[in-house]
């Protein structure tokens, strides 16, 4: 079994569509509709168990990707902060938007699931 992979997107069919892609593949994923609910479990997990990826929507109704992230950033620098991130959007360019403390993966909507897999399985720690 390859490394846990967490999916955050508000949006039920697409969060299955990535779930099931990484599965086919021997990834472990954790999916949810809620930011806030992702961050609350990643606290509660140890070092050992954190996910090797955090793949997040950027338009999502609670708080949009760019937002967990810098949320991550400031607040779990040390600890979640750690773990490759990807935002998923159809924004041509996230840089546009925010600057990061480090690199954040960007994936373009749609996705392209072949590619999707590839940049995952380059990414995951």
């Amino acid at each position: 079994m390859k490394k846990l992979v967490f999916i955050i997107d508000d949006d039920d069919d697409v969060r299955d569509v990535m779930s099931y892609a990484l599965e086919l593949e021997g990834y472990n994923v954790r999916s949810f509709s809620d930011p806030l609910m992702a961050l609350s479990e990643l606290g509660q997990l140890s070092q050992e168990k954190m996910p090797g990826l955090i793949l997040v929507d950027y338009h999502m109704p609670q708080m949009n990707g760019v937002n967990f992230v810098e949320l991550v950033f400031s607040h779990h620098a040390d600890t979640i902060g750690k773990i490759p991130m990807a935002i998923c959007s159809a924004q041509e360019d996230l840089n546009s938007i925010t600057k990061f403390p480090r690199d954040v993966i960007h994936l373009m909507k749609p996705l392209e699931l072949e590619h999707f897999v590839k940049t995952v399985d380059e990414h995951c720690r």
